[in-house]
This record gives C-alpha cells, sequence and structure tokens, in this order.
C-alpha cells in the first residue's frame, strides 16, 4: 500500500471500535469511547487516545516522494 493507505484504514478500524465500545454511532459518545485508555488494535498497531482524546503512543516515520513512490529517508 501506498501513501496514506494504512493511516486511513488504521482510522476506519478505530472509529469502528469506537462506535462498537459506545454501543451506537453517536459522534459524541463514540468520541467518549475511545479516551478510555484502552488500546485498539489496527493495521499499524494499537494505538492509544488519552482523556484529551491525543494520541499516548503516537509514532512517526518520514518519507519522502522518490521515483513516483514513498520511500523512508535514511539516516
Amino acid at each position: 500500500p501506498e501513501g496514506f493507505t494504512l493511516f486511513s484504514y488504521a482510522v476506519i478500524q478505530a472509529v469502528a471500535e469506537g462506535v462498537k465500545r459506545a454501543g451506537t454511532d453517536d459522534p459524541a459518545k463514540v468520541a467518549e469511547a475511545l479516551k478510555d485508555g484502552k488500546a485498539i488494535s489496527t493495521v499499524v498497531g494499537d494505538v492509544i487516545f488519552d482523556e484529551k482524546g491525543d494520541l499516548k503512543n503516537a509514532s512517526y516515520d518520514i518519507n519522502q516522494w522518490h521515483d513516483g513512490k514513498y520511500a523512508p529517508i535514511q539516516q
């Protein structure tokens, strides 16, 4: 997968888990359910949101567009 495909899929997985935990698709209740500090399993690994809704375990890769595809920048 290229670009943001996996991260986009992970967002859908997190929202689906929020709906499951909340028992409804009401946006406010889903948002609250996601702030419980419990891990959510996604295609990019587990994600955890704090009580403010920020990622507790965020990690980032730095890539560049090269020859028609993304490639990690080597350090």
